[in-house]
């Protein structure tokens, strides 16, 4: 696949949520025991300097097999210390649940308490090792990072310049080409288009359309399609095509416009550093002239910078028009447009006969024989509609018209066929690292679930929260729920979410982007789904999130519990068969599986054979918990050990549902969703 760049956000939101803990404990909590003050204050300084290592090297942008080696390490002797912290945490909630002393309920426990109280509870002798090997491991890790960050300053020399604004020539042609056949299908978008730009009522000299979509779906092609229709038309006086990308450089773009506007000009254009002389320039050439202006691929969401390129526009005569294409809808709503096209993928036929066009090439006038036909549209279906994703898929194809080739393309995933600069992944990738880091992990982890998987609002929420993706503002005026909404409407405005059949609170990732994601996770979020196979299955090593089919988990038991540092387990659908030895075989490897998984913080079981195993106790980092309400016939007394649980979603109520008693130990819950009558009962 196109490479994509390891880089801050792959541990650094981790390494910096343990740090602020590590430094609140050193702080407040630990008085009495200074021995494990001074530990934890040298995790905390390892920690800082892997952190301002990690910083360094995102910075700048580097493609290194060593270095992504390196991150992983740094993001398992994270969760590791991550756990160390929270195991002391639980014991404070223990204690305080069984009335030891008066202890905070606050988070982290602010409040101080006495020094028999921390004699209990505090840093156990049994986690003494496990603190000084952390701090071992920690240590390790920063001895390599002179190395590391040697190795990023020397790639920088080559990386970065890869990455200065390096507009690709696809993107500055405004010329058809063999791409024109990306028209199917977009008729209606077409002519819409092409009927606002026909539109100069309004007493303003310019107005402003937009055409928003996710990368990939065609936004450019459509742009450039019109225009040369109305090039053809002679319908303005000065045409221009300027592409942003990932700079909204004033200067640079109102540089560019004098020069594709064809305006007369100095031979040292590009020597004038005065932005207003250049500006001057370009609203001489434009007084009196009716325009239109392509502004390709804006990502730059900056209203100075916006107000300040159209101070010439102005200039124009009445009529003039602005086309922006984005994926940000908050950079279309910026422009203040006149009118926003969303723009969706291509349906149906038109997008197979799309895929075909581009398998056959220069053959299209032969016949698709019925079996090539046949996995052709299966592979076509895969791909949700990309206009840019079948230009892909399709030149892959075309190599070889032979069935066994085909079926190796269905068979793969998007960002494993063969790409060529300016393919979808290529595309997809820009949009993915323009993501900030919190938002690149809340992306990624989307990919656990089935693709076109319907999320609700507030599920996909509570994950990230029990995940630790979310975290409330220093000044703590803001629920984390509110901020969790927060990360989803930005997701949503970037076109990385849709509303999933235009229901208000329900999202899924488009399935172009849900393949992207799979890839870029690189086996951190791993699915198994329907497994065939007889041989060993395999779970990656980085898996730290697993989905699996009800039906599958007897299989993959043993394996997943080898997989001691997992933070999410889902179990999904049903089991096919209701024989009592399979709901035996199945309770017996979830509660295998339930003891070895100590570390989860989220676990969802969409069955359970017979009953709420006991071991259930065990999971004393678990945040949040989803069962089938209606298959607990009685609560296991560990249940109300479950001291850190913050949901407990009950799915399929019944009346008859009860919730255990002393669930008022569970301090930290802070939802339960389950039928009124078990709600009445707390």
């Amino acid at each position: 696949m196109a490479e994509l760049i390891i880089s801050e956000w792959f541990v650094s939101p981790v390494v910096a949520k343990v740090t602020d803990i590590i430094k609140f404990y050193v702080k407040n909590q630990i008085e009495y025991q200074k021995d494990k003050k001074s530990k934890l204050h040298e995790l905390e300084k390892h920690l800082r300097k892997i952190q301002a290592a990690i910083f360094e090297v995102g910075k700048r942008r580097i493609r290194n097999p060593c270095l992504e080696a390196w991150l992983w390490d740094v993001k398992d002797a994270v969760y590791s210390v991550e756990d160390i912290i929270d195991d002391f945490h639980y014991k404070l909630e223990k204690a305080r649940s069984k009335g030891e002393r008066k202890v905070s309920r606050v988070p982290l426990l602010a409040q101080r308490v006495g020094a028999d109280f921390f004699n209990t509870v505090a840093f156990a002798s049994e986690s003494t090792p496990k603190l000084s090997m952390a701090i071992q491991k920690s240590a390790k890790l920063v001895e390599e990072i002179s190395i590391l960050v040697s190795v990023a300053q020397f790639s920088a020399v080559t990386t970065n310049k890869q990455h200065e604004v390096s507009i690709p020539d696809w993107r500055r042609t405004t010329s058809p080409t063999k791409s024109t056949c990306l028209a199917r299908g977009r008729q209606h978008d077409i002519d819409r288009l092409l009927n606002m730009l026909g539109d100069a009522s309004g007493d303003d000299k310019y107005s402003v359309v937009a055409i928003v979509g996710h990368g990939g779906v065609g936004k450019t092609h459509l742009a450039r399609l019109v225009y040369n229709i109305v090039k053809q038309e002679k319908k303005f006086d000065i045409m221009v095509w300027v592409c942003a990308c990932n700079s909204f450089d004033v200067r640079r773009l109102s540089i560019e416009m004098v020069e594709s506007a064809a305006i007369g000009r100095p031979s040292d254009l590009h020597a004038i550093s005065n932005l207003e002389e250049i500006q001057n320039i370009l609203g001489e050439g434009l007084t009196g002239k009716r325009f239109l202006i392509v502004l390709d691929d804006v990502w730059e969401e900056s209203n100075t910078k916006w107000e300040n390129l159209c101070i010439p526009l102005s200039s124009g005569e009445k009529g003039s028009k602005i086309v922006v294409t984005t994926t940000n809808q908050n950079v279309a709503k910026m422009m203040r447009p006149k009118e926003i096209i969303h723009l969706d993928g291509v349906e149906g036929e038109e997008y197979w006969e799309l895929v075909r066009v581009h398998a056959l090439g220069d053959r299209n006038h032969i016949t698709i024989p019925h079996k090539l036909e046949s996995i052709g549209k299966r592979i076509a279906n895969k791909l949700g509609g990309s206009p840019l994703a079948a230009v892909t898929v399709g030149r892959a194809l075309e190599s070889k018209l032979e069935e066994e080739h085909w079926r190796r393309i269905l068979r793969k995933r998007i960002c494993e066929v063969k790409q060529a600069e300016g393919d979808i992944v290529a595309v997809l990738r820009l949009s993915y690292e323009d993501l900030p880091a919190n938002l690149k992990q809340c992306f990624l982890s989307c990919s656990l679930f089935p693709r076109n998987y319907c999320f609700e609002k507030d599920e996909l929420v509570r994950f990230w929260m029990a995940l630790g993706f979310v975290r409330g503002d220093d000044g703590n005026t803001m629920r984390e729920e509110d901020t969790g909404e927060e990360l989803i409407e930005e997701l949503s405005c970037r076109s990385f979410f849709v509303n999933a059949k235009r229901r208000h609170n329900k999202f899924e990732l488009h399935p172009i982007l849900h393949e992207f994601a799979e890839c870029v996770c690189d086996g951190e979020y791993f699915r198994l789904e329907g497994i065939k196979s007889s041989k060993p299955i395999r779970i990656p090593n980085k898996a730290h999130h697993v989905y699996v089919a009800a039906d599958d988990l007897i299989a993959v038991a043993e394996t997943l519990c080898d997989k001691k540092e997992m933070r999410s387990l889902v179990v999904a659908g049903e089991l096919s068969s209701n024989h009592k030895d399979i709901k035996s075989k199945y309770n017996e490897s979830l509660e295998k599986v339930l003891k070895s998984l100590k570390s989860l913080r989220l676990l969802v079981l969409s069955v359970l054979g017979n009953g709420l195993p006991e071991v259930i106790g065990k999971l004393k980092h678990l945040r949040y918990l989803e069962l089938p309400g209606n298959a607990i016939p009685e609560w296991p007394r560990s249940f109300c050990k479950l001291y850190h649980l913050q949901w407990l979603i009950l799915r399929m109520h019944s009346t008859r549902v009860s919730l255990p008693e002393d669930m008022n130990k569970l301090s930290n819950l802070r939802c339960v969703d389950a039928d009124s009558e078990a709600i009445a009962a707390l």
